[in-house]
């Protein structure tokens, strides 16, 4: 839960709906391995493989034979907005992370490391758009063992609907009705009625401040004292 590592039950799951690989090299061996298996078959034999440090997981055909999830699944651009989204936010949580993302053969979003500021506001306007990126204000406050930091944008950023708001929590990406409101008060009456403020916030706090256990996505979370 602190270090956001991949858990095993849900390799699991996705080796089940998914033709799954998984290739991996300590730091002293001198070659990595590999092991691959089709949804529906015992996995393959374990073969040795070139790859640098570290682990790849790799899932191709995500639900291909599984027909009754497949059912569920909407128009292909709109699962397609759906990844993307997916991305941007995990993008955001981890800005020392690259992120390549391409769909029929055509890159979608290409996020570099944040190395450096400059590489940074590069990074917020792939993000967010050059308008957010451009005239956002960049808060960073603190207060009993909580740091807010991120962007806010003012009353000539907000939207018709609330679809640029960004909250993470100890590096993971949460939907927070209470917070959201917290924020929409600050701006008390300016802004103008049916538009949604804009923002872009990390919070950091004590792992044991928040139960991240409430939501099966790990989307909710509970605080152990929300008026702080």
């Amino acid at each position: 839960l602190v270090t956001l590592g991949f858990r095993g039950e849900a390799l699991a799951a996705i080796a089940a709906v998914a033709a799954t690989s998984l290739t991996s090299r300590t730091a002293d061996a001198t070659h990595g391995w590999r092991i691959a298996q089709q949804p529906g078959h015992a996995p393959g034999p374990v073969e040795p493989a070139a790859h640098p440090s570290g682990t790849t997981v790799t899932a191709r055909e995500l639900f291909a034979q599984v027909p009754a999830r497949r059912r569920f699944l909407k128009r292909a651009q709109t699962e397609v907005l759906q990844v993307l989204n997916l991305v941007r936010r995990i993008a955001f949580c981890a800005p020392g992370v690259a992120f390549d993302l391409t769909h029929g053969g055509s890159r979608s979003l290409q996020l570099p490391a944040a190395a450096d500021p400059r590489a940074a506001a590069r990074r917020q306007r792939s993000l967010f758009g050059a308008e957010f990126a451009q005239h956002a204000q960049w808060i960073d406050r603190g207060a009993d063992d909580v740091r807010v930091c991120g962007w806010v944008g003012g009353p000539a950023l907000a939207h018709a609907q609330a679809d640029l708001q960004m909250l993470a929590v100890n590096g993971r990406v949460i939907r927070d009705r209470h917070l959201a409101h917290a924020i929409r008060t600050a701006f008390e009456d300016r802004l103008p009625a049916g538009r949604f403020p804009s923002f872009a916030l990390h919070l950091e706090m004590a792992p044991d401040a928040v139960d991240v256990n409430v939501h099966p996505g790990k989307v909710e979370v509970r605080f152990r004292d929300l008026r702080t």
